[in-house]
């Protein structure tokens, strides 16, 4: 016979949200690539301070969460993705790729 999960309160939800974040804060960026580390620590460091996760980003920005994680670590990215997310963001593209 199988357990059947019960639906979490709203309240463990944003427990769980709020531990998720607690440790991204605490937890050191992954080692990026040249060139694409500076837009991922802003990024990044930006999503953190309005308290959103990277799904949540993601979603916004319509762009994957593994989108997101990728180029938070580093990873390499394309303009119009960057627009998405620094509109996401409320900022501009320039800022989160370190062009200005």
């Amino acid at each position: 016979m199988m357990s059947r999960r019960r639906p979490q309160t709203a309240a463990a939800t944003q427990a769980s949200a709020l531990a998720r974040i607690e440790r991204e804060l605490c937890e050191p960026p992954a080692d990026p690539a040249p060139g694409a580390a500076g837009a991922g620590v802003r990024i990044r460091t930006a999503r953190l301070l309005r308290g959103i996760s990277q799904a949540q980003l993601g979603e916004a920005a319509r762009v994957s969460e593994p989108t997101i994680i990728g180029i938070e670590q580093g990873r390499s990215w394309r303009g119009d993705v960057l627009e998405r997310i620094a509109k996401a963001l409320d900022m501009r593209a320039g800022e989160l790729a370190g062009w200005n």
